[in-house]
């Protein structure tokens, strides 16, 4: 396989992942304007292609293309995951964990996450030709910058462990008191691949904003976690719109539409929240059910917050 060749297909998965669901999210690439694309039903209730997010695990959700590279990826598994493994220790210094394995046109997709300190979902490819049953297993790659910003994503947890820790309890409080849930564990669990990631929020580093940190990290992979915040205090200067927050909830019940009620408690309640990290801040609310095919949960009439307008904690 030639590198022109590799490139195009890291692209065309990337660009794939963009446009899924769970998938339903943010990324560093996307344009602060652009909404992301949208499912569309008459009734999610009655539609075959949707299930309740309570429900979902990523059963039913695939790629264009990529049956006959399932069929020889799971043949391969345990070579392929061996090869995953090595790609991320070799290249960014990270023990990673094979979470999930899905086929691609041309390729096997392989969401991983890393293990020690830092904490974080990604993803790699590994090129498959199926008319020749064959895998390339030192083709290994990922879409470029995307386990970099990843790995940002992680040691901006690191640095703002308290904050993210009040942020937690804020998004859990938030399903106590409100009729709203969080995606499936088991979803995040499996097809997360943004970095740093939970069931209710992720973020998104832009701009390269944290490089310093990211070269320190890759410098030295046993860098301890007081050596990441002196780098953070004394080489980093963040403006709110390099670190993006997406809050997603769904409604609780598998009836009820997206409530602006709740939407508009919600969004105060981050505006007025103390503590929490530094970051723009943009809220999701969607109906009770995710299309299983493509993992999608907004839809027309999901409610966000306009990129225009984000909550700003600086």
């Amino acid at each position: 396989m030639s590198k022109n060749k590799k490139r195009l297909l890291i692209a065309s998965i990337g660009s794939a992942l963009l446009m899924g669901g769970c998938l339903n999210m943010d990324t560093s690439n996307t344009n602060q304007n652009e909404e992301k694309p949208k499912a569309t039903s008459n009734n999610t209730q009655t539609d075959e292609r949707y299930v309740s997010v309570q429900d979902y695990t990523g059963e039913g959700y695939r790629m264009k293309g990529g049956e006959e590279e399932e069929k020889i990826a799971k043949k391969n598994r345990e070579e392929i995951e061996k090869a995953v493994k090595e790609f991320f220790l070799d290249k960014y210094k990270t023990e990673v964990e094979v979470q999930h394995m899905i086929g691609a046109d041309g390729a096997a997709t392989v969401f991983v996450k890393s293990k020690g300190l830092l904490n974080f979902h990604t993803y790699a490819i590994v090129p498959i030709n199926d008319k020749e049953n064959k895998v390339f297993y030192n083709k290994v790659g990922s879409e470029d910058g995307a386990v970099e910003r990843s790995i940002q994503s992680a040691l901006y947890q690191i640095v703002n462990e308290e904050a993210f820790t009040n942020l937690q309890k804020l998004t859990d409080d938030f399903s106590k008191k409100y009729p709203i849930v969080g995606e499936n564990p088991e979803l995040t669990r499996k097809f997360a691949y943004t970095g740093y990631v939970t069931p209710c929020f992720y973020l998104n580093v832009r701009n390269d904003s944290l490089k310093p940190l990211l070269e320190a990290y890759l410098d030295n992979p046993v860098i301890t976690k007081n050596e990441i915040i002196n780098i953070y205090n004394n080489s980093i200067k963040l403006k709110p719109d390099d670190i993006l927050v997406s809050i997603q909830f769904f409604m609780k019940e598998k009836s009820a539409k997206p409530d602006v009620n709740v939407f508009n408690k919600i969004s105060e309640e981050i505006k007025n929240a103390n503590n929490i990290p530094d970051g723009s801040y943009r809220i999701h609310l969607h109906d009770n059910y995710v299309n299983k095919l493509s993992g999608l949960g907004s839809k027309k009439g999901s409610l966000d917050t306009n990129y225009n307008h984000l909550i700003v904690k600086e």
